[in-house]
């Protein structure tokens, strides 16, 4: 998966719609390696950016397609690249701050919190019956289990996360009418 060969793709999508871009790169994906990419694991990690287009998992996989799909037009490959990382580090970490504690741990409370300024929710217009899932997150107790020798503890509170959500068996129900209200492209969390 060479940065060249994205770029070429990326030129060629020039005057594309987002939903087509996005369907093109995720095809260019399909088949790759699933696996985590090694981040940085220190609380106090200031180099914790780093990304494998080799190895991609589920969140992954998300971040570098709607990178590459919202990329403006880039006059050279440098530039491409440039622009990828730069939104890719801003998908994956919180105001794009590279390091352990900024990452989007959580998808409910960091990953859909920080990057409402790039997805929709779309819940309510897919379905009025929709349920709210409740949960207490411990973000305390996950970064001590990430902690390594030295670094400082910092307190942070739990956090209260609210999702909204569609129940599996009323989904799979009514599914053709589900699916026809989902928009070409989509993430279903």
């Amino acid at each position: 998966m060479s940065m060249q060969n994205l770029y070429s793709l990326s030129q060629q999508l020039i005057g594309k719609s987002l939903n087509q871009k996005l369907q093109a790169f995720c095809e260019y994906f399909l088949g790759i390696s699933y696996g985590p990419w090694l981040d940085g694991t220190s609380v106090l990690s200031l180099d914790d950016f780093n990304y494998d287009l080799e190895t991609l998992d589920c969140v992954t996989y998300v971040e570098v397609v709607l990178a590459l799909a919202t990329i403006g037009p880039q006059p050279d490959l440098d530039s491409f690249k440039a622009a990828f990382e730069n939104l890719l580090q801003n998908l994956h970490y919180a105001n794009g701050e590279p390091s352990f504690m900024a990452r989007n741990h959580f998808m409910c409370i960091d990953w859909i919190e920080n990057n409402k300024y790039i997805i929709t929710d779309i819940t309510n217009n897919i379905s009025g019956n929709y349920k709210t899932a409740v949960a207490m997150i411990d973000k305390q107790s996950f970064i001590k289990q990430h902690a390594i020798a030295g670094d400082k503890q910092l307190a942070i509170a739990p956090i209260e996360s609210r999702l909204k959500y569609i129940a599996t068996n009323e989904f799979l129900d009514d599914y053709l009418e589900y699916y026809n209200k989902f928009p070409e492209v989509s993430i279903v969390n």
